[in-house]
């Protein structure tokens, strides 16, 4: 975790993921599903826009405006925690197998 202090008394610790997804999206808070859904989701862009519409996608989607044409937008925060949460279910089944 890498500590950042915003105005002396909030301080954010964020994860190497998060650090890393800021580094990918060009220091952007939100991310386009569009931009997101193959590579993290393994889903094409119809799929993920669906599920999105349904409200079956494993983090919270969103549109800045009431419009179908506005896009589908993903929080980084939301696809870090997401993206670590995988990491560490991945971890935990292995040792689980491990130790059988």
């Amino acid at each position: 975790m890498y500590p950042i202090q915003v105005r002396r008394c909030i301080t954010i610790e964020l994860t190497l993921t998060h650090r890393l997804l800021l580094v990918q999206f060009s220091n952007r808070a939100l991310a386009p599903l569009d931009e997101i859904a193959e590579s993290y989701l393994g889903l094409g862009l119809r799929t993920a826009k669906n599920r999105a519409k349904a409200g079956m996608l494993p983090f919270p989607v969103f549109k800045m405006r009431n419009s179908a044409k506005s896009p589908f937008l993903v929080h980084l925060n939301d696809l870090a925690n997401y993206i670590d949460k995988q990491c560490k279910d991945a971890r935990s089944d292995q040792v689980e197998r491990f130790l059988r």
